[in-house]
C-alpha cells in the first residue's frame, strides 16, 4: 500500500498516542490537525484509521468524537519492514549468492582442468 511521508508521520503519531493512553482510541485534540486534513482523510479511505461519530452533521467529518486505529493501521509498519526484508532478499541477496555460486564453480572448473 503506498502511503505519502506526511501520512505515515500522522499514522506514527497516531501509534505513539494510541499506546500511551489506555485507550486504544485519540482524541481530536490530541492531534493538532484539522479534521478536513487531507492526509488524515487518505488514512481513512486506506482503512488503516476508523472514526467514531457523535452525531452526523452537515459536513462530512462534523461530530468527530475519537480516531482508533485497525488492525491494518496498528500493524502497518511492520508490513511494510517484512516487505522490504522480502524485496531486499529477491532483489538483492539472491543475485549476488548464485553469481558468487557460479563464479565459485567455474573458478572449481578451471582448476580442475
Amino acid at each position: 500500500m503506498e502511503t505519502l511521508f506526511k501520512e505515515r508521520k500522522l499514522l506514527r503519531k497516531i501509534i505513539r498516542l494510541t499506546h500511551k493512553s489506555t485507550m486504544q482510541s485519540v482524541y481530536p485534540n490530541k492531534l493538532g490537525i484539522e479534521f478536513n486534513n487531507f492526509y488524515l482523510n487518505e488514512l481513512l479511505s486506506k482503512e488503516l484509521l476508523s472514526v467514531h461519530h457523535v452525531n452526523n452533521g452537515p459536513e462530512p467529518n462534523s461530530g468527530i468524537r475519537s480516531i482508533q486505529l485497525t488492525e491494518a493501521g496498528l500493524h502497518f509498519f511492520e508490513f511494510k519492514r517484512e516487505r522490504l526484508i522480502n524485496f531486499l532478499m529477491r532483489s538483492v541477496a539472491t543475485p549476488i549468492i548464485v553469481s558468487a555460486l557460479t563464479t565459485g564453480l567455474i573458478w572449481l572448473i578451471r582448476w580442475l582442468i
